[in-house]
């Protein structure tokens, strides 16, 4: 997916790799839960790209645990957060996630930003609770519940 010539430094950083870490792990994943009871949820950390896919797969809810204040701690400006997803390494891998899973990793989410529509367990006090930012997380996930 990177082109010839990319400078290592434009595609090695942490939001760059959640669609290529979902496409190398989910079918080791999946096998793994394939030969386990059928779980009743998956419960992941929101920089986890692919735990809503294997909820998805799996057909059951997907619960986060989060350990910061909430979502707004992590905002970036939405031409930030389109940057990246336009990205080659990170564009490639999430059509490959789409086409084997059905699901959309970005439809919802954004880079280190994967929550539930189900269910986010937020690690604070409600005085330091930082819901969605307005604009692009709360057109994103802003409906999500965060307890």
């Amino acid at each position: 997916y990177v082109p010839e010539g990319t400078p290592a430094e434009r595609y090695c950083e942490i939001q760059h790799m959640a669609a290529r870490e979902a496409e190398l792990q989910l079918p080791a994943l999946l096998e793994d839960l394939a030969g386990l009871p059928k779980p009743t949820a998956i419960i992941h950390d929101p920089f986890i790209s692919f735990g809503r896919v294997a909820a998805h797969v799996l057909g059951v809810p997907a619960i986060v645990t989060l350990t910061m204040p909430g979502p707004a701690s992590m905002a970036k400006p939405k031409a930030v957060e389109d940057a990246w997803e336009a990205e080659p390494w990170v564009d490639g891998p999430r059509r490959a996630v789409i086409e084997r899973y059905g699901f959309d990793i970005f439809a919802q989410g954004m880079p280190m930003e994967f929550y539930s529509p189900v269910l986010n367990l937020v690690t604070t006090i409600d005085e330091l609770f930082m819901p969605p930012a307005p604009g692009h997380q709360a057109e994103r996930f802003g409906s999500f519940p965060f307890k």
